[in-house]
């Protein structure tokens, strides 16, 4: 049946949507269109109220590394006056944010079973800049091949032990989502922006191919238009 000529005013586009789709799955496509684009309409609309919870949450879990977190570790490599001390603290002064304002060398007077020191609660995030250099030395810190993690003789202890390194390790992974977090909006908008989907794209292309190249010779019917 010849679709374009029984409907001559209507596009390509409209035939590949109306015949390409059984009811049912037109059906579920608009639905699924409709759910995406309200729950990306819903969160936009509350962004007023999730940012600053989020700025929160990752000032908390960037503060929580590196005062408490790498606090015994710190310790452990200023008493030894090992080499992994200088990347400790480059992550430390990067990225710490004191109580008060007031600087101090906490990790030199860590003893175990201390109380967890008193961390501020501030709607305040790492810029991008701080957060990839972050990454970077954490990273750099927990790999098997670093020197934090081989050991220095038979009788020598890591300077970072398998549950330390896999402290660094799932701050890296956690911190991966930060840049997106810290973007809500343009998150939001990215990750609802269904433009690229085969239904549209893929057909168009196709629409405007069959205006220059005839398929009659090779697919009879056309693929794109059925019942």
């Amino acid at each position: 049946m010849n679709y374009q000529n029984e409907y001559p005013d209507i596009s390509d586009y409209e035939r590949v949507v109306r015949y390409n789709y059984t009811p049912e799955e037109l059906s579920v496509l608009v639905d699924t269109i409709s759910m995406i684009k309200s729950t990306a309409s819903l969160l936009k609309a509350h962004e007023a109220t999730l940012a600053p919870v989020l700025r929160l949450y990752i000032h908390s879990e960037i503060q929580n590394l590196v005062q408490r977190d790498m606090i015994e570790i710190l310790h452990r490599a200023d008493k030894k006056k090992r080499a992994i001390m200088t990347t400790l603290m480059q992550v430390r002064t990067l990225a710490v944010d004191w109580l008060r304002g007031q600087r101090h060398d906490d990790y030199r007077t860590w003893k175990k079973n201390m109380p967890d020191p008193e961390t501020p609660a501030r709607v305040v995030a790492a810029s991008p800049t701080q957060l990839h250099l972050m990454r970077v030395m954490v990273r750099a810190l927990y790999d098997d091949k670093s020197d934090a993690r081989a050991s220095a003789g038979l009788f020598s202890k890591r300077d970072l032990t398998d549950p330390e390194a896999k402290i660094f390790e799932q701050f890296y992974y956690t911190s991966l989502n930060f840049p997106y977090l810290l973007s809500y909006g343009t998150t939001i908008n990215t990750i609802s922006d269904l433009g690229d989907l085969w239904y549209r794209e893929f057909h168009l292309e196709v629409s405007e191919l069959c205006l220059t190249v005839d398929f009659t010779y090779y697919i009879d019917p056309p693929f794109f238009w059925r019942r």
